[in-house]
């Protein structure tokens, strides 16, 4: 046994323990703020967001490494929507302050804080800036008072997009692990107030330092490109006896359209076009139409037919025999299925990369 191969067992046997308690010490916070996060959303009482608070808070900064630090912050958004009561505004935009409170105090309290816990509570400020933008917005639109605030709203605007910018550049790019989810967040708020910049900004995030950003930027500016017209789409249905009938998509104008891209190989697709038939033959034909994707190669013709057949679909169903490399595949950069596209009465692309179990939902917003 070498020297050097004896000091590499020895120091592993030193450290193993500590790594197998660092880890212990992180399930049992993240198990602690799951049951305060849970038992919030059952009854958001006072007391209990106060420790649902603190432990979100200090979970980032005692674990800014942790895989799911994403998912505290993003659940730290989601309390205020337990808050739903018809008087709770107030207690909502007092939940996103006192949470940027606690992030400054942890950041300020005189302790040394590493650059990646100053980028996850700066990722967690942003998301509780972004949850106040959104109430304060809401809350004018309510009270008619939304037009009268147009300064206010840009510069509430500014604050945001300075503490995005502000997580871009933090040391090391500590921050960029964050950046994706927050610029989301933001894009998908100015495209309501503002949606006259949204095109200059995905072009902007198209370059960010981030790659998850700038891939999501570029996927989100193709679904930009769609929205701006009603889709317009020509073809002849797959058929068994080569007699499928003429399909004009603009012809279905007056309905919602779920354009669902599927694959006979597709991992869940049985189960996702049972979802999908239930709605089908729950909503009326006059409101909501289905037009199935088949994105097999040609060689697999008679086997998606089959599959058809088998599982009783009856929409009509767009073949090209070119597989994944499609023309609709690449126009709506599919990459995995099944996976499909909302379109309201007017051919305009809607909500994006809905599977069957969200259906429902999503159609019974649209469909009156």
């Amino acid at each position: 046994m070498t020297r050097r191969f004896l000091a590499f067992i020895l120091t592993a046997a030193f450290f193993c323990p500590l790594f197998s308690q660092a880890q212990q010490d992180e399930k049992g916070a993240l198990a602690a703020f799951t049951a305060l996060f849970n038992q919030a959303k059952t009854k958001p009482e006072d007391a209990t967001l106060v420790s649902l608070r603190s432990a979100g808070v200090n979970f980032l900064a005692d674990f800014p490494k942790s895989g799911r630090a994403n998912t505290v912050i993003k659940n730290m958004i989601d309390v205020a929507g337990f808050m739903s009561g018809k008087n709770d505004g107030p207690r909502r935009l007092s939940w996103f302050s006192m949470v940027q409170f606690d992030v400054v105090s942890k950041l300020h309290s005189g302790q040394q804080v590493s650059n990646d816990t100053k980028a996850a509570l700066s990722a967690l400020d942003v998301a509780m800036v972004q949850g106040e933008t959104r109430e304060r917005i809401i809350q004018l639109q309510q009270s008619g008072g939304l037009g009268r605030s147009s300064r206010d709203i840009q510069n509430m605007l500014a604050s945001w997009r300075g503490k995005i910018d502000a997580l871009t550049e933090m040391p090391g790019g500590s921050g960029l692990r964050y950046l994706k989810d927050r610029e989301e967040g933001f894009y998908d708020f100015v495209s309501l107030v503002s949606p006259a910049t949204t095109e200059a900004q995905l072009n902007h995030l198209v370059n960010s330092k981030d790659r998850a950003t700038a891939n999501w930027a570029k996927t989100e500016s193709v679904w930009f490109a769609i929205r701006k017209e009603p889709f317009d789409l020509k073809f002849t249905e797959l058929d068994a006896k080569g007699k499928g009938k003429e399909i004009d998509f603009k012809k279905l104008q007056g309905k919602v359209v779920y354009l669902y891209f599927w694959t006979t190989d597709a991992k869940g697709a049985v189960a996702d076009i049972d979802k999908i038939l239930d709605v089908y033959f729950d909503t009326s034909r006059r409101k909501f139409e289905v037009i199935g994707v088949c994105c097999d190669p040609e060689e697999k013709r008679a086997e998606a037919l089959e599959f058809i057949r088998k599982n009783k679909i009856k929409w009509p169903q767009y073949f090209d025999g070119k597989g994944k490399d499609g023309e609709l595949c690449e126009k709506f950069n599919v990459k995995s299925f099944p996976t499909g596209f909302i379109f309201d009465a007017n051919g305009k692309l809607g909500p994006v990369n809905i599977k069957g179990a969200s259906l429902k939902n999503e159609v019974a917003r649209r469909v009156r």
